[in-house]
């Protein structure tokens, strides 16, 4: 199959703009055309140039008017509740915004003809240590991996033109440093060790490959869920490690850990690792490698190493 190439001919809203995905994906599509999203609390000094409206979760209503004032071709959704732990000890709010707050976006979407991509997770534990394709069962383990199920299966069935993206992403988090990423470096630069599960494994893709690929699910026109994933499975400790391999600290300041040690309000899934198989034959692309794309990651504006931002995939 041919490979997809890029067309930007459209117009993009993304719901939740200012949070850790969200100001990536304005970043990214405003460098070739008019981006809008939405805030609720953020400072505009740190957000990228963008159309900004103001818009709560809470007041879902009130998207059905943004739409029709702004006419977006396709809306992106990055509202939710990722807090693993905060979703264990609130399953009410986790409910709300992983669950009935997509759906609802979803059927809204359906209404006024807008294509609608939904962007969900990994965090489901392989069954026998297998990698997950989009038909296999869902096993949660805690109530953020059943709250995104349920939001999963909402968004689908109240709108099948709708692309249900599970992912597992990383990159710099340009607001609040607080991405695993972020915190790898943050910790080596503070002159301190950093602890990585050795237990825990997952099939990750860097920000601009997650963004690519919805490109090309868009180009496609498909419809549906689909496994946005790298083709390896590594640990986090494996990723850790692939990340100081770019910097100049020794590598044996990333020392192995367990789930187990910790005593976390959620239990988490072990095995999180995705199937690509159905992206590859949708798009006709490949993924690189999770080492190359760490690679094309370090040399973003967000380094804390201060490299100069480049353009990785345009």
């Amino acid at each position: 199959m041919k490979a997809q190439s890029y067309n930007y001919n459209f117009k993009v809203m993304v719901l939740g703009g200012s949070g850790f995905l969200g100001v990536n994906f304005v970043r990214y599509f405003s460098k070739q055309q008019s981006v809008t999203a939405t805030y609720s609390n953020s400072n505009f000094n740190s957000l990228p140039d963008a159309d900004w409206v103001k818009f709560e979760a809470k007041n879902v209503n009130e998207l059905h008017h943004i739409l029709l004032k702004f006419n977006p071709n396709l809306l992106i959704n990055c509202i939710a509740l990722a807090n693993v732990d905060a979703c264990e000890i609130d399953p009410a709010n986790a409910e709300f915004l992983n669950t009935f707050f997509p759906g609802e976006v979803s059927k809204i979407c359906r209404e006024l003809g807008i294509k609608f991509v939904h962007i969900s997770t990994d965090h489901q534990e392989s069954i026998n240590g297998q990698l997950r394709t989009e038909s296999d069962q869902s096993n949660f383990v805690n109530k953020y991996g059943e709250t995104k199920i349920l939001g999963d299966k909402a968004v689908i069935s109240n709108n099948t033109n709708s692309i249900v993206v599970r992912t597992n992403f990383f990159g710099w988090n340009y607001l609040k440093r607080n991405s695993f990423l972020d915190s790898i470096l943050k910790k080596l630069i503070q002159g301190q060790d950093f602890q990585a599960f050795d237990d825990i494994y997952f099939t990750p893709v860097s920000i601009y490959e997650l963004f690519r690929n919805i490109l090309y699910l868009n180009n496609c026109d498909f419809k549906g869920l689909v496994n946005v994933s790298s083709s390896s499975v590594i640990t986090k400790y494996e990723f850790a490690k692939a990340v100081i391999s770019f910097t100049n600290f020794d590598p044996n300041r990333i020392i192995k850990s367990s789930i187990v040690d910790l005593n976390l309000p959620a239990k988490r899934p072990g095995n999180m690792s995705l199937d690509n198989s159905l992206l590859k034959s949708v798009t006709g692309n490949e993924i690189p490698s999770v080492q190359d794309m760490i690679a094309w990651i370090m040399q973003d504006i967000g380094n804390p190493l201060g490299k100069k931002e480049k353009n990785v995939y345009l």
